[in-house]
């Protein structure tokens, strides 16, 4: 059962909590936060989801992963294509950040996948 549709939803912090805040269509507050493993969706003040997909130490999550476990309780505004950056007076390091956070990747992943590979 979906309980709103967001209006706006804006990342507040990216790491140790991924949290998010915003607004749905009808004017209520909303919160989203992962920290410890555990994602939690309240709309003014009043948790409608929790739910731990990770594991203990876990406090980072993207934005799509975020938006695949909750998309049973928000309808979710579309993400801005990549495509639609290209306007945008950003620099290439700014850019590779958003397309971080979008794609719900840390450096912390990027150096795992090194030390695994050539291990």
């Amino acid at each position: 059962m979906r309980v709103a549709i967001i209006k706006e939803l804006r990342q507040t912090c990216f790491a140790c909590p991924s949290q998010w805040e915003g607004t749905t269509a009808d004017g209520r507050d909303v919160y989203i936060r992962y920290r410890w493993g555990n994602l939690t969706a309240s709309v003014n003040g009043i948790v409608v989801y929790s739910n731990a997909p990770g594991d203990f130490l876990d406090g980072v999550i993207g934005d799509h992963e975020m938006r695949a476990y909750l998309s049973r309780v928000f309808v979710f505004p579309a993400i801005i294509p990549e495509t639609q950056l290209v306007g945008l007076s950003i620099t290439p390091e700014e850019k590779i950040k958003l397309k971080r956070r979008a794609n719900g990747r840390n450096r912390a992943d990027k150096s795992k996948k090194r030390r695994t590979a050539t291990a």
